[in-house]
């Protein structure tokens, strides 16, 4: 006599995932090739945040995946799910060992350059950068010039006092988390030290 009937699972292909770091946004990009019989992919990720634990950051059916939300400067790993019409068909998860990782940076700082209206020195602002514990400040006196640090900053703002009236300076800015990871160099700012006009103090005789 034949045997009953025993449903068995039918596994997709396990992704082959690719994975590269953004210098611009310090955030992992990945990609694979499309599995036949797939609908969608489940892509997870586990950070020194979630101590290792696995969490699905996105469900798709697209095969390329820009992070958005990976923590800044640390070592996450990744684990693609390859889904078919059916929950019971999915492809094999692989190994820990297996599994993709990748350090993640912080993102490359905005520079900001204007006059100051009291003292016309140079003021450079910035927004912050997720995982940055400091902000190095470079100068040159040309915009291909060589740039030498004159500051490092745990605030958002600088005005450059050492600044001499008349003078074109060039600026950039690298933020650095507390792990000494630096940041991809902003773009070179340009900012002129304006010679601000005197104040009479004029007095009266009488």
């Amino acid at each position: 006599p034949l045997s009953d009937y025993v449903s068995v699972p039918c596994l997709c292909a396990q992704p082959a995932v690719t994975i590269k770091l953004n210098t611009a946004t310090g955030t992992p990009e990945l990609s694979w090739q499309k599995v036949s019989g797939a609908v969608k992919y489940e892509i997870l990720r586990a950070s020194e945040d979630s101590e290792g634990y696995f969490d699905v950051v996105a469900t798709q059916t697209g095969t390329t995946f820009k992070e958005t939300t990976a923590p800044a400067d640390q070592l996450c790993r990744y684990l693609v799910i390859a889904h078919a019409s059916s929950s019971l068909y999915r492809s094999v998860i692989p190994e820990l060992q297996d599994r993709p990782s990748i350090q993640t940076g912080i993102g490359q700082p905005v520079l900001n350059t204007a006059s100051d209206a009291a003292t016309g020195l140079p003021v450079l602002t910035w927004n912050a950068v997720a995982g940055a514990a400091e902000y190095e400040i470079s100068r040159a006196a040309k915009s291909s010039g060589t740039y030498e640090v004159i500051c490092s900053t745990d605030g958002l703002r600088f005005m450059d006092e050492e600044a001499v009236g008349g003078k074109t300076y060039y600026y950039k800015l690298t933020a650095i988390s507390e792990k000494g990871t630096r940041s991809a160099t902003s773009a070179a700012k340009a900012a002129k030290s304006i010679c601000t006009a005197p104040v009479a103090d004029i007095a009266s005789d009488g």
